[in-house]
């Protein structure tokens, strides 16, 4: 297995708010990914490219495109299982597989695989979905730092952090 695939998401070329947009944050938008509206997710079986595959506490991961399937969305497979998926802004992660960092190669690698920044103007999200679109872009902007592509001074996620973390009880706190 390939350790941690690159993403190419240039997400860090966009400042945060024109990333998320005029999000709305409640958590009358999270959801329940295992749902009957979502099950077809976790049975589809026509996989495209693999986009990013990497390990977490011993368990090999991967995020796969869904082929043959509007809107474009990524799953997330562990042992040959889908136990997650990127469809829209909307994420899910089952539950046992959570707090791995999983959310942010879901949502880099379906923004590198499409070439795109998904439209998540008037999107809403739970505090946990904000959340991680908020890491995939400090994420992003860490990684362009690291290569020499951003100087931190030049862009800094540190304000709306703060802002978003206040205005949604959410995020890193100082």
């Amino acid at each position: 297995m390939v350790s941690e695939m690159a993403h190419s998401d240039r997400l860090w070329t966009v400042d945060l708010e024109d990333f998320v947009g005029q999000a709305i944050v409640a958590e009358s938008f999270a959801f329940d990914g295992r749902a009957e509206d979502y099950e077809h997710l976790f049975s589809w079986t026509h996989f495209g490219r693999r986009l990013w595959e990497g390990e977490r506490y011993g368990v090999p991961y991967e995020v796969v495109e869904l082929s043959d399937f509007e809107p474009f969305t990524v799953v997330l497979r562990a042992d040959g299982e889908t136990v997650g998926f990127y469809m829209d802004g909307m994420i899910w992660i089952d539950e046992s597989h959570r707090g791995r960092h999983l959310s942010v190669e879901m949502i880099r690698a379906a923004i590198s695989a499409r070439g795109v920044l998904p439209d998540l103007n008037q999107v809403g999200f739970s505090a946990s979905g904000y959340a991680a679109h908020v890491a995939a872009h400090r994420e992003s902007c860490r990684e362009a730092v690291e290569r020499g592509d951003l100087a931190w001074s030049q862009f800094s996620t540190d304000r709306l952090e703060e802002e978003a973390a206040d205005q949604h009880n959410v995020g890193p706190r100082p």
